[in-house]
């Protein structure tokens, strides 16, 4: 489940790093925890550590069910009750084509399974498509939209 996918992320990250010894000590976890944020600069897993390691910390909220032996997920899920905004973060999707670089010739020789993909990736819905053509079309509209 997609649930706080950020804080997930970043937490299973932080938990393969902790040695079994790390985990005993509610203050180890911590120190470990602001070393591991300490070393990320960008993106959402920094944000991410803003959120935990900032002048709200919620390192004891981390460190307790962590050393009590709870998956990142159900950390998460508390984190998120305590700070909605760790469950609001999630990571800017890569998408498997580039909007910006579309040709039409090769947009005309996909599938229409292929250009439905391309068009869910970038949550864009063709209402009132019922030919190929009107899939290609819709596509090729992406590359004008600046706003992907």
């Amino acid at each position: 489940d997609d649930e706080c996918p950020v804080c997930v992320g970043a937490m299973t990250k932080f938990m393969d790093t902790l040695t079994k010894d790390d985990k005993k000590k509610l203050e180890t976890i911590e120190d470990k925890f602001q070393e591991f944020c300490d070393k990320i600069s960008e993106g959402k897993d920094a944000k991410f550590c803003y959120y935990t390691t900032g002048a709200s910390s919620l390192k004891r909220e981390i460190s307790k069910p962590l050393q009590a032996g709870l998956p990142a997920e159900r950390i998460c899920k508390k984190l998120g009750k305590v700070d909605n905004a760790i469950c609001e973060l999630v990571y800017q999707k890569k998408l498997s084509f580039d909007p910006a670089t579309l040709d039409e010739e090769d947009v005309k020789k996909k599938k229409v399974k292929e250009l439905r993909k391309m068009l869910s990736e970038v949550n864009v819905e063709c209402v009132g498509c019922a030919e190929k053509e009107d899939f290609v079309k819709k596509v090729m509209s992406l590359k004008t939209k600046t706003e992907l």
